[in-house]
């Protein structure tokens, strides 16, 4: 049994299945939403970052197919469930992220709830880690592309390599 998944989470605290289709639509058109929409989703992420993990591997070469790149002795852990994490940081975290506090560093939470969404939706998270050229916090194969991205903290942007996770098709035989 895995943790729920984001979708399944909102889910649960009520957000129908008709809005919840909506938004994947929005999602995928790239269109904007309402900002009490999008305020509403925000506050139900900090709550599902409190109450919601896995290994990723890491890859030798960031290049198709992604499981012979990987390396067998090292990895990358991530929590099995978000909120588990959450539980762990200082007394007082949860309320804070709740309260949407800026001055929380979320770069570890954030790529904890990327991770779980991932193996959620059937897809295995690698990393890329090379010490002379950089990192990439999730590399990931689809459709027979790699696709990868870094995550920040406070805000998901774009890495130095210029990504979005599910939008660009990359080549990475530069690297």
């Amino acid at each position: 049994m895995y943790p729920l998944d984001f979708e399944e989470f909102i889910s649960c605290v009520g957000i129908s299945t008709t809005i919840i289709k909506s938004l994947r639509e929005v999602w995928l058109n790239r269109t904007p939403v309402d900002e009490f929409v999008h305020n509403k989703i925000l506050e139900l992420f900090r709550l599902y970052l409190i109450v919601g993990g896995m290994p990723a591997y890491n890859v030798e070469e960031p290049k198709t197919p992604l499981l012979l790149a990987r390396s067998r002795n090292l990895f990358k852990l991530f929590q099995s469930d978000i909120g588990l994490l959450a539980s762990q940081y200082a007394e007082g975290i949860q309320l804070r992220i709740i309260k949407g506090d800026n001055d929380i560093n979320f770069g570890s939470i954030y790529e904890n709830a990327v991770a779980q969404e991932l193996v959620a939706n059937g897809i295995v998270p690698y990393y890329y880690n090379n010490k002379k050229r950089s990192e990439l916090d999730f590399v990931i194969e689809l459709d027979g592309n790699n696709l990868y991205t870094n995550i920040y903290d406070n805000v998901f942007r774009k890495g130095q390599y210029g990504s979005d996770l599910l939008h660009y098709k990359v080549d990475l035989s530069g690297l």
